[in-house]
């Protein structure tokens, strides 16, 4: 994974979906998530995680739009555009 210059913790996402032949990788990280597809793997990140929980009732709508503010207003421990994250809680609204 040296050609992708990521750390190893980022490469082994990789070597991990590699091996167990996995269907979707998780990660956040814009730069892994484009090498990850061009790896031919899917990728969900946080965001893509609380919107599937939402949409299968895991998570009813209240506390799932909650858990979006939280995370807006937690910038240091999640990297998100505001505008991402008011796109997600939106999309929850108009259901």
């Amino acid at each position: 994974m040296e050609r992708y210059h990521i750390h190893e913790g980022e490469s082994s996402i990789i070597a991990l979906a590699k091996e167990f032949k996995v269907n979707y990788c998780l990660t956040n990280e814009i730069k892994v998530r484009k090498i990850i597809r061009s790896e031919g793997f899917k990728v969900v990140g946080t965001l893509g995680i609380i919107l599937k929980s939402y949409n299968l009732g895991q998570v009813d709508k209240k506390d799932c739009i909650n858990l979006l503010k939280n995370i807006q207003s937690s910038s240091r421990e999640f990297r998100f555009h505001p505008k991402l994250i008011n796109k997600v809680i939106k999309e929850i609204e108009r259901e």
